[in-house]
């Protein structure tokens, strides 16, 4: 599917990747940018590890929301809003998961799994 035909009708949760390249990548992609807001909006899951949540600050969605990242964009997320959880594991704020490394992807995916039954 190209980025252009992203529909957040069509979709109940989208997980943003970590590592360097993909998230500073794909936050400069309009079209995704736009798909995050409307996911957002319509609450549904969004799932950002490493330095996904970059995705999120160029969304700008982050302002007030408790997040964590890795602690390279840390200075990013306070600047942008966020109530940064310094060397958190895992931040859930509403339909919002941060994780700032694959070494807490046990606890990540725990949180994912457990907010989809929640929400059915």
């Amino acid at each position: 599917m190209a980025t252009t035909e992203l529909n957040a009708d069509d979709f109940d949760l989208v997980m943003l990747p970590g590592g360097f390249e993909a998230p500073d990548r794909v936050r400069l992609l309009p079209e995704v940018l736009e798909f995050i807001r409307h996911m957002n909006a319509q609450g549904k899951l969004i799932a950002a590890i490493c330095h996904g949540p970059w995705i999120l600050i160029s969304a700008g969605i982050t302002k007030g929301r408790k997040m964590t990242a890795y602690w390279s964009i840390e200075t990013d997320m306070i600047n942008s809003g966020a109530d940064y959880q310094h060397k958190a594991p895992l931040v859930v704020d509403g339909n919002i998961i941060t994780s700032p490394h694959y070494n807490n992807n046990g606890e990540f995916m725990a949180a994912v799994v457990d907010y989809i039954k929640k929400n059915k």
